[in-house]
């Protein structure tokens, strides 16, 4: 928690009371998406929106200090893209808020799980950053599909989706995605998505271990989006592996 001394008027929607009843207030995720963009670097600001956004939060660590499970799912996120950018348009303009409001429209929503964040945003970014430039997909997709058994409709929702190009990727992990009741679903998910005409890939811890299978990912999905990597302007290798340390950083950047 951070506690900042200020003089002027909030935007409306900055404040939301902490305890029903009581005055007592804090700032609210908007609020706090605009203040941090004085403080923290455009890939943190981008990190920090998309995890508001996200279907999950931070755990708290418990009284013995010892994390557990570092994610907790929710069934709703804080804030949405646009509740960030109709806050940032009530903002008073300057240079921190012209930085809030790029980051916030790169900002991806509705993931599940931290490493589907990370993935998108390794490649959705902008060469610049470290990304591939990748267009952004939308994250847990709504796809219906047929049910083998009895024939009636069932919606999947696919980790990474680009519904144009039909092509969806499905992140296997080992400690969110945990589980062999998990794996399970996934498989016969993707089984489902693909009798569909759906073309879908398969990503893992591992591509974020070696840089060149992350490349190889980044590649295949460009060719099936019907694009070009031009690996001539993609950064160097250090570039990139800074970008996924920030991504992959088990703190929120808040300082």
């Amino acid at each position: 928690m951070a506690f900042v001394v200020g003089m002027g008027t909030l935007p409306s929607g900055s404040l939301m009371r902490l305890v029903e009843g009581e005055d007592l207030f804090i700032t609210s995720p908007e609020h706090t998406f605009a203040m941090r963009a004085s403080k923290i670097d455009e890939v943190g600001l981008v990190l920090l929106g998309s995890e508001l956004c996200a279907a999950y939060r931070r755990a708290i660590p418990d009284a013995a200090g010892s994390e557990g499970s570092r994610f907790v799912s929710r069934p709703l996120s804080i804030a949405t893209k646009r509740s960030l950018a109709r806050h940032l348009g009530q903002c008073a303009d300057s240079a921190s808020i012209r930085r809030a409001k790029r980051a916030a429209a790169r900002v991806v929503e509705y993931s599940n799980s931290p490493m589907e964040t990370v993935l998108s945003l390794a490649l959705s970014l902008p060469i610049r950053l470290g990304g591939y430039g990748l267009p952004a997909p939308k994250l847990n997709y709504p796809i219906t599909t047929r049910s083998s058994m009895l024939g009636a409709p069932v919606t999947r929702f696919a980790d990474l989706c680009w519904p144009d190009q039909r092509l969806v990727v499905e992140y296997n992990g080992e400690r969110f995605h945990a589980g062999q009741e998990r794996v399970a679903k996934d498989s016969f998910r993707s089984n489902d998505l693909s009798e569909l005409g759906w073309t879908v890939l398969a990503a893992t811890r591992e591509h974020f271990v070696s840089l060149e299978r992350l490349d190889r990912l980044a590649e295949q999905i460009a060719r099936m989006l019907g694009m070009r990597l031009r690996w001539e302007r993609v950064k160097p290798f250090s570039v990139r592996r800074e970008l996924l340390g920030k991504l992959m950083s088990s703190e929120l950047p808040l300082a």
